[in-house]
């Protein structure tokens, strides 16, 4: 339950990138971190102490870029003991940040010539999913309209984690076909969390197992980005 709802209202359609930057930082500059949801997203009923928890855990960990409150449907070793992980890619439903990581990010990716020739940047980027160098082209070709893939780009340059629960505290549930801009797609069907307990914060460290399970997860096609990222899940018609 929140205390209050204060509802701001723009004037104007900003378009999606413009709509989530304006919104996160004239909320970031106010209190010094933000939780953001999007619309389509059921969350569990710890999510925001699981929130607010993980942002004052990590809050000097200057390692940490960001908090995830979603985990993908990966398999997790049945040996590794955290409740959450490290992964090199931020996540865009359900997440937490604070303002001095948010003011790091350059919105224009002003050195794009340099990374989109550099085969190790690529490389780089692309530690947190195979699609994140093509999206991110997408993005710089203006194909797309995402704010996520240049804020990950900045983590990705500055060698920064982010933290995923190992049981999820988001659905999302408008991949059912209901969704403004999503089609039917159950790939990201989770179970969120239940159990009554607090998740317990830690500093597990990188897991190569698990980082491996997370990169393939996302599969790189330039076309199929192109196409249906685009056209559906970026909101671009």
């Amino acid at each position: 339950m929140f205390k209050s709802v204060r509802i701001i209202k723009a004037g104007t359609n900003k378009g999606l990138a413009n709509s989530v930057i304006s919104g996160v930082s004239e909320i970031i500059a106010q209190y010094g971190k933000v939780i953001v949801l999007e619309d389509d997203l059921m969350s569990s009923r710890d999510f925001l102490q699981y929130m607010n928890d993980a942002l004052d855990y990590y809050e000097n960990n200057k390692k940490i870029w960001s908090i995830s409150g979603y985990n993908l449907p990966i398999k997790i070793p049945s040996d590794y003991k955290s409740d959450i992980y490290f992964s090199y890619r931020g996540c865009s439903w359900g997440w937490a940040t604070w303002k001095d990581r948010w003011e790091k990010v350059d919105w224009n990716v002003s050195d794009y010539n340099e990374f989109k020739k550099n085969k190790g940047l690529r490389k780089k980027l692309n530690r947190g999913g195979r699609d994140m160098a093509d999206m991110l082209d997408l993005q710089m070709l203006r194909k797309i309209d995402s704010w996520a893939i240049r804020w990950c780009y900045t983590q990705s340059k500055l060698d920064m984690l982010t933290v995923y629960p190992v049981v999820s505290r988001i659905k999302n549930i408008g991949l059912d076909g209901t969704g403004t801009h999503s089609g039917i797609n159950p790939r990201y069907d989770v179970v969120i969390n239940n159990e009554n307990k607090k998740c317990v914060f830690d500093n597990p460290g990188l897991d190569k197992r698990i980082l491996k399970n997370f990169r393939n997860f996302y599969v790189s096609s330039f076309k199929y980005i192109a196409k249906n990222i685009a056209k559906r899940v970026l909101g671009r018609h």
